[in-house]
Formats: structure tokens, sequence, C-alpha cells
């Protein structure tokens, strides 16, 4: 009766906060790390994807920006060399910034204010020079072209023309970039304590999780009857479940910078022309180093929990009568 009445609490009770204990062991040292996330948005990795001829194949053929009409892979190509890293990375930076000082309370900022007027100053600056690259690549038809239609030039057409109207297009698309992006719904109330931080506060809760979780799960065992050494085991296959879920996770974040750029064969063809490209190589060691830090969080934190279990488990052998 003990026995049935401790797995029933266990199921409703323990192990959802066992898990819950594990999970935040495994997340506590990314969860709230500003520079984790820095790193996320700034990696040189990805501008690396970003810029490699690779990334413009898979573009549709024809891209539509503020009523104009683009061929989409010579735009694209056009535009990776002179894509505005530095621009993108400070915009990055400062929105993480923004929204870990709003979660620690720092000003109790409403709302997230990101300048966009560096941005917009980069890709008007790169326009003429972007627009001649353009209108020396896209196709050249017997035919008459649109108002706002770049997709092709015309036959009879200079390139020197396609290009200042190009290059006008594109200054034109810069400008209505506004100066300013604006996230009004940002305001985060955490309810701390003045002077309390709110990765102390994450600290703390996982410690009162794992305590609470360890000691219901020993009372629990202690509940269902027995000798130390079916205590004890009991104990450990209360802990396996909980350390197999963690530890999956930690397994499956490994794939997108192992698994899967490794079997590039079972891919579909674009898929797979795209992983086994420069672009695909860049991609997955960006992956390999985002993945690799939350991976091993859960990874370690499931195996120790799987390894405590086992040994729990082991130890019953210790207290049973020896055979004579």
């Amino acid at each position: 009766m003990r026995k049935g009445f401790s797995t029933i609490l266990y199921l409703f009770i323990g192990l959802p906060l066992t898990l819950s204990a594990l999970l935040c062991l495994s997340m506590k040292p990314w969860i709230l790390d500003r520079d984790f996330y820095k790193r996320f948005a700034t990696d040189d990795r990805l501008y690396a994807a970003l810029r490699s001829p690779e990334a413009a194949k898979g573009v549709e053929a024809r891209l539509e920006i503020e009523g104009a009409v683009f061929s989409g892979p010579e735009l694209v190509a056009a535009l990776q060399p002179r894509l505005p890293e530095a621009e993108l990375k400070a915009l990055g930076s400062s929105a993480v910034d923004q929204v870990f000082d709003a979660l620690e309370s720092r000003g109790r900022a409403e709302s997230l204010l990101l300048d966009l007027k560096p941005l917009k100053a980069a890709l008007a600056k790169a326009a003429p020079a972007a627009a001649a690259d353009y209108a020396k690549a896209i196709p050249v038809r017997a035919e008459k072209a649109e108002a706002g239609d770049f997709s092709f030039r015309p036959e009879g057409g200079s390139v020197e023309a396609t290009a200042r109207k190009v290059g006008a297009a594109f200054q034109a698309a810069a400008a209505q970039i506004p100066d300013q992006a604006e996230e009004k719904q940002l305001r985060v109330d955490a309810g701390l304590p003045m002077g309390r931080s709110l990765k102390a506060a994450f600290d703390s809760t996982t410690l009162t999780l794992s305590l609470l979780s360890a000691l219901l799960v020993a009372g629990l065992a202690l509940m269902a009857g027995g000798g130390a050494g079916a205590v004890l085991s009991r104990a450990g296959s209360f802990l396996i479940p909980p350390s197999v879920l963690v530890l999956v996770p930690g397994i499956l974040l490994s794939l997108p910078g192992n698994a899967i750029f490794t079997r590039i064969g079972t891919l579909p063809p674009e898929a797979a022309s795209f992983l086994s490209s420069e672009a695909g190589a860049s991609l997955a060691a960006y992956l390999r180093a985002v993945l690799g830090q939350m991976s091993r969080g859960f990874f370690v934190t499931g195996l120790v929990g799987v390894s405590v279990g086992a040994a729990l488990k082991a130890l019953r052998r210790a207290f049973e009568p020896s055979e004579i």
C-alpha cells in the first residue's frame, strides 16, 4: 500500500518537481547570460554564411521591395559584399542590452528602442556600387520594362542608365526604413526586491527546487518502506526518469552542428548543395558554437543525474546479505 501511494505521489509531484530542478540546473549557465546572446547575434560565422554565394541561390526569382521588382538572386549577390555587418552587429548587441536592462529593471524601461539611422546610412552609401553590380548581372530581354520593374535590362538599354535607376530605387527603399524601431510592449515587472538581480532570483529558485526535489525523492523512497538497500534503489529509480528527459535534449541539441551536417546525402538536393558549400560550413560552425553551451548544460546535468541514479540502484547490493 505504501509503495503504491509513494509511486502515485512521485508521478504527480516528485517527477515534475525533480524535472523542473534539473532543467533549471541545465539552463543556469546561459539562460540569463547577456554575453551568450550577444555572441549569438554577433558571431562572424553567421555573417560569413549570409555573404556566401550559395545563400543567393535559394532566393525567389522575383522580389518586390517597396513597389519595385528585382531579380532575386542577382539582387542578393549584389548586396552580399556590402552587407552592413558592423551596423547589424551593433543593432543586435543593442537589442540584447535593452532587453536585459528591462529584465533587470534598470530604469524600468517600458519599450525597446533601436536606432536604425546607422543601418540606413550604410545601405544608402552602398546603393550606387550595388546597383552597378546588379545592372551588369541581370538578364537582357527584348521587351520593354514596366515602371518599377528592374528584374531585367531592356535590350538596347545601357548598363549605366539601368544602374542609375536601380540605385535610385535602392536609396528610396533605404529611405523608407524608419530612423528608430520601437517595441512598446516590453515592460517587465518581475516583482523583485530592491537591489536583487534577476539572475540572483533564478539561482535562488534553482537551489530551492533542487533541495525540495532531493528531500521529496528521499522521503518518497522512505515512505515505500524496506531496508536501506531498497530505499536507495528506489531513490535511484525516481531520479533516473527525469534525468533521461533532460539528457535527451542535450543529445538533440548537438545534432544541427554534427549529424545533420554529416548526412547531407540523405537531404534534398538543394539543401545538400547548400550544406556542403562554404556557407554550410560556416553555418554548421555557427550552430556548434551557439548550441554547444546549451547542449553541454542539458547533457552534463542529465548524465550526472542518470549516473547518480544508477549508482544508488547499484548500492542495493552492498546492503544485501552475501551468500555463504
